[in-house]
């Protein structure tokens, strides 16, 4: 089995997320929000090696994307300008989970499991992770900074090292739904039956009160008749 990268080796405080994308979609700069978050966490995290961990998990979520997730990327910028505060948390989940697949493969065994489970521990997560990234102790010990990260962004309940599901996000912007559904889809890859869109796994932390017709006539989707008949969804941007 060929070794695939993780990246996704630190975890992410809530205000820390949020001021980078602060920063940043003001600026447009990569090297000025580098320089800027050295000086602010200077403090906080006086071992430079450490501290240029957590800036590159940073900068990889919000600013140095592929280019063919620059699109979206610049959307959630739009979207930051005007949507409130607690709705950013949807900004920030839908670029971490895109950034790292590594982490959309946590959150996709985390959601299933919590169909069948009311609580979820992390060696139950790896348990099934090491199937597809490898048993090794990297994976092991990075596997756990998930569920925290989810848990520090109030997106999951956390007791005794045992996660559970927090009360679902919900918003009344339809167009950082739109944003957010769009992201998710194109980390999973595949398309999806439409009826079936909100029920994403990797959505599970959120409620969307969008419509089959607002998808359907939203520019981040492309619609198409599958095999069987079904109508199913696809990344168009």
């Amino acid at each position: 089995m060929k070794k695939k990268q993780i990246g996704y080796d630190r975890k992410i405080p809530h205000d820390l997320i949020d001021l980078t994308a602060d920063h940043y979609c003001k600026t447009k700069d990569l090297d000025l929000t580098r320089k800027f978050l050295h000086e602010f966490l200077s403090e906080k995290y006086p071992n430079e090696a450490g501290r240029k961990k957590i800036i590159t998990i940073l900068l990889r979520i919000w600013i140095r994307v592929p280019d063919n997730d620059k699109q979206l990327r610049d959307y959630a910028c739009n979207l930051l300008k005007n949507i409130r505060t607690k709705d950013r948390i949807w900004l920030h989940y839908g670029l971490l989970i895109l950034a790292y697949p590594f982490v959309c493969d946590i959150v996709r065994i985390l959601s299933t499991k919590l169909g069948f489970y009311d609580e979820v521990s992390s060696p139950m997560i790896y348990n099934e992770l090491k199937n597809t990234w490898g048993e090794r102790s990297c994976v092991q010990k990075q596997t756990c900074l998930v569920p925290l990260t989810l848990f520090e962004w109030n997106l999951l309940q956390r007791k005794k090292y045992k996660y559970s599901k927090e009360n679902l996000l919900s918003s009344n912007n339809r167009e950082l739904q739109l944003w957010l559904l769009a992201t998710l889809i194109k980390a999973n890859s595949n398309p999806v039956e439409i009826s079936k869109i909100t029920d994403l796994p990797i959505a599970f932390p959120f409620s969307f009160s969008i419509t089959m017709d607002d998808i359907a006539r939203s520019e981040f989707f492309t619609t198409h008749s599958s095999g069987s008949g079904r109508i199913v969804v696809s990344f168009k941007i």
